[in-house]
């Protein structure tokens, strides 16, 4: 079904006229001009800010189905209504993400989501004390709290670059922050949870601070709202 809606997507949506007139000036996109001056700042924030939710995602609720499976002593009809719950809230993040952010602004959106994960993070690992309805409850909203970036990501990342690379922009930067993520997952969530005596909470609390970088970062980054799509 995701295949035919893409194809039906090709066929009967034009492509923009910005990216039309692009294409036909003969300018080729490559990797350099994303760090030509004027672009070169925004690419490194924009690697970074896509970095802090995949860490978060990854580094933390990643742990969550080994962590309840403990807990309920591996009653795996219970991990599944709690990956149910995550999910159900990471839906909602998804799709409100791009109507909060239009109305607060980037910034304070991405801002406010930090926050939001933060503060999710830290009632789920340190409150919540074992399986039950607050558990459930909070890993909903922890799902849509830290889920709401990839909502936000594809609505700002965009409109960072000129038409000639912002798809090259967005790419790069999405994926970039990737392997940061990796990197920062493989050298520390499992260090933390060796250091913490097999503590999942103890190691995933320590990693949800990645959410205090990323309300730093935003900071530097610039406010697009009401600017338009760049030239």
């Amino acid at each position: 079904l995701p295949a035919l809606l893409s194809l039906v997507i090709r066929c009967t949506v034009k492509e923009p006229e910005r990216w039309v007139k692009a294409r036909a000036s003969g300018e080729r996109p490559d990797l350099g001009q994303l760090m030509l001056p004027g672009i070169r700042r925004n690419t490194i924030l924009a690697c970074f800010i896509a970095a802090v939710p995949i860490i978060g995602t990854w580094g933390v609720f990643q742990w969550n189905p080994t962590w309840i499976g403990r807990l309920v002593e591996f009653d795996y009809s219970k991990v599944a209504i709690a990956a149910i719950c995550m999910s159900v809230g990471a839906t909602i993040g998804s799709f409100f993400a791009g109507p909060v952010a239009e109305w607060m602004g980037r910034r304070l959106s991405y801002a406010l989501f930090c926050v939001a994960s933060l503060a999710s993070c830290i009632i789920l690992y340190r409150v919540v004390n074992g399986y039950g309805a607050l558990m459930l409850l909070m890993l909903g909203i922890a799902g849509v709290c830290t889920t709401a970036f990839f909502g936000w990501l594809p609505l700002y990342l965009p409109e960072l670059f000129p038409t000639r690379i912002r798809a090259t922009g967005e790419g790069i930067t999405f994926n970039f922050g990737r392997i940061i993520a990796a990197a920062m997952i493989v050298l520390g969530t499992g260090q933390l949870v060796a250091v913490f005596d097999g503590s999942i909470p103890a190691a995933a609390t320590v990693m949800s601070l990645v959410y205090v970088i990323g309300l730093a970062l935003i900071w530097f980054a610039p406010e697009t709202r009401r600017s338009g799509l760049p030239d």
